[in-house]
Order: C-alpha cells, then structure tokens, then sequence
C-alpha cells in the first residue's frame, strides 16, 4: 500500500473528464513529465491510470530539498517501488528549470506536463516556458493550484502564487495554445497547437 497524503485526490475526477474529451488511451505508449512529485501520489495516479503501455514513460522533476526533502525523497522512491510499472518512472532529482532543460536537451517530448513544483509566480513562469519546449503539438500542460494563496509558503504576496505566471504565459502564449475548458479553478489546463 502506497504511503502518501493523497493531495491529488481531489482532481482524479476532473482529471477522468479531461482524459475522456482528450481521448486519451492509457493502453498507448505516452510520455508525461511532472514538475513537483513530492510523496507521489500524483505520479501513483498516474502511473495507475493513464501510463499502463509497457513503453510509457514519467518523469518525475523535483529536487526534494525542502522541510523533510529526504524523508520525503525516500518515500516517494518506496511508493514508486510499489507499482508494477514503476521501472518506468524516472526521477530527476533536481531544482525544476534545470531538470527540464535537461530533458529538453535529452529530446524527450511529452504529451502532457504536470507543473506542480515552487508555486512562487517566478518559478511557475520558468517552469511553463521551458518545459513547453517538452510538449508535442497536440500535448497537454495542466497548471496544479492555480488560485493557490496559502501565506505559510508564500502565497499571501501575489508574486508567491502560480495564477499571475499562469495568466502571463497563456497571454503570451495564446497563439500557441488552447485553453481547455472546464476545469476546475484549483488548475488550468491547455492543448500546444503550435512550437
């Protein structure tokens, strides 16, 4: 049994919706990229949902450095450990612009990203830019705590919350992308139509 707060609890059912308008077949071989794994209960998700072709393939961006970062690190490895497909998450253990440029520069290309790493409005804006370099055209980016304000970590500034970096980048962005309609306010969701 997995040993995680199930924080992705509340979006299984709208993420089942947008599975089901994306026609998304998790029998198929599909790459996704998360920014932000924590325990892993989103990658559990995941893994058990939507990447069930042997050729599939998650990768995992997180440094774990903060409060609890190797307890949690270490969790998060005995959690994947549990899946009969966990040999097919990889993790890359580092701050989030730095692993995704590496995977940038690795070629992967992903059919959706999950950013849900540093919700500080700077850090959102980077994630979003470069890992929009990962997506196919057709790909998916789903945005996690869009109107996430909690001031313990942050969140009573504006510049510490993802929606400023959110809204910035589907401004900027607009003729490259599709706002998917629909989801709930706690994320944002888009299609890549064009590099």
């Amino acid at each position: 049994m997995p040993n995680f707060t199930n924080y992705f609890q509340p979006n299984e059912g709208p993420w089942r919706a947008l599975l089901e308008y994306l026609k998304w077949d998790p029998r198929q071989p599909h790459t996704v990229v998360e920014v932000g794994s924590f325990e892993g209960s989103s990658a559990w998700w995941m893994m058990t949902n939507m990447l069930l072709a042997p050729q599939s393939k998650l990768y995992c961006v997180d440094p774990w450095a903060f409060t609890e970062g190797e307890e949690t690190y270490q969790r998060f490895l005995a959690n994947m450990a549990e899946l009969p497909n966990g040999s097919q998450v990889e993790v890359v253990r580092d701050w989030s612009h730095k692993g995704l440029r590496r995977l940038v520069n690795e070629g992967v290309q992903a059919d959706l990203l999950y950013v849900d790493g540093d919700h500080a409005a700077h850090a959102v804006l980077r994630d979003l830019v470069v890992g929009f370099e990962l997506v196919k055209p057709g790909g998916v980016v789903i945005c996690d705590d869009y109107l996430w304000d909690d001031p313990k970590f942050g969140g009573g500034d504006t510049l510490g919350r993802p929606k400023i970096a959110v809204d910035a980048f589907t401004t900027i962005f607009h003729g490259k992308i599709r706002v998917l309609r629909g989801m709930q306010n706690i994320q944002v969701g888009f299609v890549k139509i064009a590099d």
